[in-house]
């Protein structure tokens, strides 16, 4: 059965924040954590996750703003290890208003989708439509991206995708991209700022 942890609203304010301290956290399947703000303004509460391990097997962690001006909430997570596996999404997504940010601080990350069919928004998503997208940052020591996982900040509307940062001591991708993006066919609106760098530090990182 599937594991539901979720805030919603539907009037004029917002959602509330999940807040998650543990020291495993294991999402698979169906299972979930979310906020969601169906009304036409206010914010989406935030979710903050602090772990000394999250392994995510399919599984989704998400912001949506979905209707009008509604604001996508920040998700952050701090953790030693994480891992996206097979259709995991950690997202943060509006309509005519701002997503989230999505803030990933961990010793090691790794994204793989190890099943045969195809993902489409596996992975580190941050999504608009007519408003602004939401930045997404990571901070790791070392970073695996493999098989059509992705790191995506992408506009499918009139307003602007958000800026990717990624700093780390060693990035490996293979058969995967880290795309920051305007829809096609979208006449205004643009794709935001990659920023990719390496550090040498010997410290960990969490």
């Amino acid at each position: 059965s599937s594991k539901i942890i979720s805030t919603a609203f539907f009037g004029s304010g917002g959602a509330g924040n999940i807040s998650i301290n543990t020291d495993t956290l294991t999402l698979s399947d169906m299972d979930l954590i979310s906020t969601e703000n169906e009304s036409q303004t206010g914010k989406t509460g935030s979710i903050d996750i602090h772990a000394d391990s999250i392994k995510m097997n399919s599984g989704r962690i998400s912001s949506r703003g979905e209707n009008w001006k509604s604001n996508g909430g920040a998700i952050t997570l701090t953790t030693n290890t994480l891992e996206l596996l097979d259709y995991a999404q950690i997202s943060s997504s509006s309509g005519d208003g701002k997503a989230g940010n999505l803030n990933i601080t961990a010793n090691a990350i790794k994204l793989d989708h190890q099943n045969k069919y195809d993902c489409m928004g596996c992975g580190f998503r941050a999504d608009v439509s007519g408003g602004e997208g939401g930045d997404i940052i990571i901070k790791t020591g070392a970073l695996d991206i493999f098989n059509h996982m992705q790191i995506s900040s992408s506009s499918y509307g009139n307003g602007n995708a958000g800026n990717i940062y990624v700093k780390a001591q060693s990035i490996n991708i293979k058969d995967s991209d880290i795309p920051n993006v305007k829809a096609a066919g979208v006449p205004d609106g643009n794709g935001g700022i990659n920023m990719v760098s390496f550090r040498f530090e010997p410290a960990g990182i969490v």
